[in-house]
Parts: structure tokens; sequence; C-alpha cells
């Protein structure tokens, strides 16, 4: 289905001219402190103040709160992989492939998230360009919707992100590309080897 991995190294790249489509947020770069830490601090300070009045549910939602209050600050962000991740550029440079972010993060946030993979791993958005599902659609159908004339160009493409679901998406893109290539009405069957995303999922 799936290759999951733990570092970009693990990503396989031998073929000339790959496209890589890489998700952000948990995958490229993550929060230094998960929700764990804001849910371990409240508890702490509760127990300190002797309340026993706050339900679970409610230091999990203030808990929540501050997890995403700090979420977009740059200094509170780490990068997942960044030596890996580098690799991964250098070797796509190297087989004169190109990388892209495909994130489900607002337009909104643009200048912020371009600063952030600026600052974190000195990436020039210029280059490495980013498109925005706005969580509106998931990537798959993003992709068929606004990135085949793109996707069509490179015999090697490959799918980087940490949710399952968004994976799953991108086995119905599959799918549609497979159809398309390789049962028109002519019958004429094509390799669709060069039609196909292959799927990796990050892992903290």
């Amino acid at each position: 289905m799936y290759n999951t991995i733990k570092s970009f190294n693990e990503i396989t790249l031998t073929k000339l001219r790959p496209l890589i489509i890489c998700d952000i947020d948990s995958t490229v770069i993550c929060p230094k402190k998960d929700i764990s830490y804001y849910i371990n601090n409240i508890k702490k300070i509760l127990n300190e103040m002797n309340d026993t009045d706050i339900t679970e549910d409610e230091i999990i939602n203030e808990a929540t709160t501050l997890y995403l209050n700090n979420y977009y600050i740059i200094d509170n962000i780490k990068a997942t992989d960044k030596k890996g991740f580098q690799d991964v550029i250098d070797k796509v440079n190297l087989l004169d492939g190109t990388l892209i972010f495909l994130t489900s993060r607002k337009k909104t946030v643009s200048e912020l998230t371009e600063r952030t993979l600026h600052n974190i791993l000195n990436i020039d958005t210029n280059i490495y360009k980013i498109y925005y599902t706005e969580n509106k659609i998931n990537k798959g159908q993003y992709i068929k919707n606004n990135l085949m004339e793109l996707i069509n160009k490179y015999d090697d493409v490959i799918f980087i992100d940490d949710d399952e679901k968004q994976i799953k998406s991108i086995y119905k893109l599959n799918k549609y590309l497979y159809d398309k290539y390789n049962h028109n009405d002519n019958n004429n069957n094509t390799n669709n080897n060069n039609n196909k995303i292959t799927c990796y999922r990050f892992e903290i």
C-alpha cells in the first residue's frame, strides 16, 4: 500500500526527473512540544492548586487551545528530519527533478508558512512552491483538479504525508490515472507505471 518512513533518507530516488509532492505539518516540521506537554503542565498546576473540579475533557480542551495558539510561532517549531530532508532535496536537484509542497493550511497563513520553512529548513519557496488545499478537499482531489498538467511532465511521482487519509486519497487518484491511461476507449494500453504516484507515510 505505502511505505512508512521515519527518515527522508528511506525514500528511494533512482529515476531521472522525479517529482516529489510533500506535506508540511508533521512531515517536514512539527511543534517542539506536543499536546501531552500542555496536558501534563495543566495537571501539574491543578495539582499544586489542589483543584479537583476540572474534568479530563476540560483539561484536554484547554491543552488543545494552548497547543494550537503556539503552533504557528516559529520559535516553537522544529524540523522533523532536517538532514534527511536536505539529502532528498540534493538528490532531487541532482536528478533534475522538482519538489513542491502540498498542505492543508489556509492561504491566509502563506506568508508565515514561507517564513517558517525558510527559517527552519532554509527553503526558498520561489523555487520549491507551496500549494494550499485550505482543508476544503483532500489532496488526491486537489492534485486531480489543479496539478495534472504538472504530474504528466514526470515519470516518477512521489507523495509524502503523515496523514493516512490523504494517502488513501492518492490511491483513488492512482485508480483514475490507471483507468485513464490503460482502459481508454481505443484499448490502447500503455505502461501505467509512468502514471502511478508512489506514497510514503512519514511517522515522527
